[in-house]
């Protein structure tokens, strides 16, 4: 088993989940939220504690690289909540869920798909039985895997390109719609549907860009030099993130 803790391990903060952590094995994998910071260190600290008090017993169990399994299907895939996309996560698809277009997890990926990316099974060896396999992952079944195909960039993973990222509340026709932005060193804001979606529903080049702030309310203008409607951009952030989304837009705003 592993235990890996949102904030330090290989997944990233989820918004409103700072407290969250996550326990995989062969068989299974849960996404668990501790009501404190001191349960959550309790918690993860007693799981670490008794793997391996069980690798010592087992001694035969030298290293924790034994335990994922050798082949496809062998171990549990942590699953993609369904909040946290609004599209088919292949990058070749990227349909809109609605109330017709139904979510699928990939029983062997985890990644949430649409029924047309995902209508083969499946043996897999976890569930002793077949499962719902989308077509990335039919692709590594059958040797076929092409660059890309199996992985995909989480927008809010940290990386060196991105300057500032997160969930703002984006003005829509006189309504609010949580959006996920993200603004790269390129000078390119990003706006997703949800933080796990791979494609952008909008993309916007800032340079020449005029950015104004409204700190009583914390929302942040963005007008095209051309004062386009559809170009301009208007969203409302947090009084913690206000001053450094104004700044980093900002600084992107010029040539």
């Amino acid at each position: 088993m592993e235990v890996v803790d949102m904030e330090e391990g290989g997944q990233p903060v989820v918004r409103n989940e700072p407290l969250s952590f996550t326990v995989t094995s062969k068989e299974r994998a849960i996404h668990l939220v501790a009501s404190s910071p001191e349960e959550k260190d309790e918690w993860i600290q007693a799981l670490q504690r008794a793997i391996s008090d069980l690798l010592l017993v087992h001694h035969h169990l030298t290293s924790s690289k034994l335990l994922p399994g050798a082949g496809l299907g062998s171990r549990a895939p942590v699953w993609v909540p369904d909040t946290h996309v609004t599209a088919c996560q292949l990058p070749l698809c990227n349909k809109k869920f609605s109330l017709i277009e139904r979510k699928h997890h990939c029983r062997q990926c985890g990644r949430v798909v649409c029924s047309g990316c995902s209508v083969e099974r499946r043996y897999l060896i976890y569930l002793q039985k077949e499962g719902r396999v989308c077509n990335a992952c039919i692709k590594e079944f059958s040797g076929r895997k092409s660059p890309g195909d199996a992985h995909f960039k989480d927008p809010m993973e940290r990386d060196e390109t991105t300057v500032m990222s997160g969930y703002v509340k984006r003005l829509c026709g006189g309504k609010t719609e949580d959006k996920f932005y993200r603004l790269l060193v390129n000078k390119t804001l990003y706006i997703y549907g949800a933080h796990q979606d791979t494609t952008a529903t909008h993309v916007m080049m800032l340079i020449g860009y005029s950015v104004q702030g409204d700190q009583g309310g914390y929302r942040i203008t963005l007008t095209h030099h051309q004062d386009r409607e559809e170009l301009n951009d208007s969203f409302i952030t947090t009084a913690k993130d206000y001053e450094r989304w104004l700044s980093a837009l900002k600084a992107a705003s010029r040539s």
